[in-house]
């Protein structure tokens, strides 16, 4: 008995010094890995980072720069743009909820059009001179309801705002174009 415990002695101790370790008897799928310091562990990952920030880069070379339109929705005359790019314009009011239900609209939409379109959201209760440009619009297009919101998409007024309305929205948008735009005519006749 004493020659099998001498025995199973000697070899853990043969095991032990020649570096494998009892470990690896009982976990033999591990891997060791020896000499690692912390200094090459970090410069390992930095490695593989920087190989991602490439991919990355890479990656957005290869997709085209998007033109995004303008959203503005607190926007005023001095904000207004007129390019390539047609503009709409709604007319709304602080505090209205058609005004605000018509605002959440567009956010909705607004990705799927953003470069069809720059919306300038116009506040008219609070902005002496929205609300005169918007009653020179209602003059230009003999617009004969006083309410808000109103939409105006090329020469054309659509007031007020519900479900209903939602189609002929997006039938106008999808219409659109930049051939007239009667707010750039009443701010070029000043």
């Amino acid at each position: 008995m004493k020659q099998k415990i001498l025995l199973a002695i000697l070899i853990i101790l043969i095991i032990g010094v020649s570096g494998i370790g009892i470990g690896r008897l009982f976990y033999p799928k591990q891997t060791v890995v020896e000499n690692e310091s912390q200094e090459d562990h970090d410069k390992v990952n930095e490695e593989v980072i920087d190989v991602e920030k490439e991919e990355v880069k890479d990656l957005e070379e290869e997709i085209p720069e998007e033109k995004n339109g303008v959203f503005k929705e607190n926007a005023e005359i001095k904000d207004l743009t007129f390019d390539e790019t047609p503009n709409v314009y709604l007319f709304w009011g602080d505090g209205c909820p058609y005004c605000e239900k018509e605002l959440e609209f567009f956010e909705e939409i607004y990705g799927d059009y953003q470069e069809s379109f720059n919306l300038y959201a116009l506040e008219v209760w609070h902005n002496e001179e929205n609300q005169a440009l918007m009653q020179k619009v209602r003059e230009e297009l003999a617009v004969s309801s006083t309410g808000i919101p109103l939409l105006i998409i090329n020469d054309v007024a659509i007031t007020g705002f519900s479900e209903n309305k939602k189609e002929t929205i997006l039938t106008s948008l999808q219409n659109i174009n930049n051939e007239k735009d009667i707010i750039k005519e009443i701010l070029e006749q000043e």
